[in-house]
């Protein structure tokens, strides 16, 4: 995490996009995203990033609606990118469910 007294929700996405993504460890990225969830609730990419992490965790349930918020909140502030990744990870996540 930053030196700063007051880390924002993005040093919280930052910290945890670099344990989820470099480091392969979405048991410590996961309460970053959390965190920046928190600090930032209508930032569509945190809750996208909580569901990856709680993918990585096996906890699906938690996941898609981590990955439904982002989409309800990409879909409000028109975030093409994160409403495309949520939905594609809600299906995959639903197709593992069906089998």
């Amino acid at each position: 995490m930053t030196d700063l007294a007051f880390p924002s929700a993005d040093d919280f996405y930052k910290e945890g996009y670099e344990r989820l993504r470099r480091l392969s460890d979405a048991a410590s990225a996961m309460p970053c995203f959390q965190k920046a969830c928190e600090y930032a609730p209508k930032n569509p990419t945190y809750p996208y990033f909580l569901g990856k992490s709680l993918v990585g965790l096996g906890r699906l349930d938690e996941a898609r609606k981590a990955f439904r918020r982002a989409l309800k909140l990409a879909q409000a502030g028109n975030v093409d990118v994160i409403m495309r990744f949520a939905s594609e990870n809600l299906q995959a996540l639903d197709m593992e469910s069906a089998a």
